[in-house]
């Protein structure tokens, strides 16, 4: 049995609640993404660490992976507030305040694929922000 066999709920977190539950985690443990397909759920880790503007609508909130960085949880608190008291620039311009009530996306940056946060999980070895599919 796998820690992610219970986790499918069919509400998308906000950025508050993200955050709100990686500051009950293990400080030192690295954050990464856990994708899911139709007939597993084992997870492919791909760190959190990329923060911007998502594609569907500009003024919403994305996080994703781009590159080998990897941050352990305490550091992207602070990076994930940081975020939220920014503006962002649209994938087509202009200026969007990030807001950490919005629904929380996790989707490549120029991409809407409607996929966000299901869940915030911790294993013995690592904490996952485990990504679903929602409606928009």
């Amino acid at each position: 049995m796998s820690v992610f066999d219970d986790l499918w709920n069919d509400e998308q977190l906000t950025g508050k609640q993200v955050i709100e539950k990686l500051w009950s985690m293990q400080a030192g443990k690295n954050v990464y993404f856990a994708l899911t397909t139709e007939d597993k759920h084992e997870p492919d880790k791909y760190p959190v660490n990329d923060f911007f503007s998502w594609r569907g609508s500009y003024c919403e909130p994305s996080i994703w992976s781009e590159g080998d960085t990897v941050y352990p949880c305490s550091y992207l608190i602070k990076k994930l507030e940081e975020f939220f008291n920014s503006v962002q620039t649209g994938w087509k311009g202009g200026e969007f305040a990030m807001d950490e009530d919005c629904r929380l996306w996790c989707d490549p940056e120029g991409y809407a694929m409607q996929r966000g946060v299901k869940a915030v999980i911790e294993d013995e070895c690592a904490i996952y922000i485990v990504v679903g599919q929602f409606e928009f």
